[in-house]
């Protein structure tokens, strides 16, 4: 499979919008987004058991128009981003069902609490502690930059994802 990315340094200059810190118990925890703009503590709040993802690449940007919102249970909101011509090859056939629509499926994680018991139990409780981006949920037909790790999720058929988000940008 080929895949074709924006190299970091060409996004580098670029100001990440809708990132934040969070404040927990009076003092502001910062979030660590390494040189090439990806948030690898974002791992400490992602149930990840043996065999349920194939990392394909650490830290990827793409761009593309979000098709759905879809708030989950576990506190994560996903959405099927519709990519952009430069990146349509990192898509799977199982990113074409009626929920990702063909656009390679994106987690910002842990951005409300958790609605239990619909939670799946080995998902219960992931989000405790966490201290990430907070980001402004996109809206659907916006065109927006993505960072984050691309990759296989074996567990459901080998969909491509981009799990976690570590930024979001608003293309105007």
């Amino acid at each position: 499979m080929a895949i074709i990315l924006i190299p970091v340094a060409a996004t580098a200059s670029l100001a990440l919008l809708n990132y934040k810190a969070i404040a927990i118990s009076n003092k502001t925890i910062k979030s660590t987004i390494s040189s090439n703009g990806c948030n690898s503590s974002l791992w400490n709040f992602i149930a990840n058991p043996p065999g349920r993802f194939k990392i394909i690449n650490q830290c990827v940007t793409v761009t593309g128009m979000v098709l759905s919102i879809n708030p989950q249970p576990d506190g994560d909101t996903d959405f099927p981003l519709s990519l952009d011509p430069p990146y349509k090859n990192m898509v799977t056939k199982a990113n074409f069902n009626p929920v990702m629509q063909g656009g390679i499926w994106s987690e910002m994680i842990c951005q409300h609490p958790e609605t239990s018991p619909e939670v799946q139990p080995f998902k219960r409780g992931e989000c405790k502690g966490f201290n990430g981006p907070l980001f402004n949920v996109p809206q659907v037909r916006q065109h927006i930059r993505v960072t984050g790790t691309y990759l296989l999720d074996l567990r459901e058929q080998g969909h491509a994802e981009i799990h976690p988000v570590s930024s979001i940008e608003l293309i105007k």
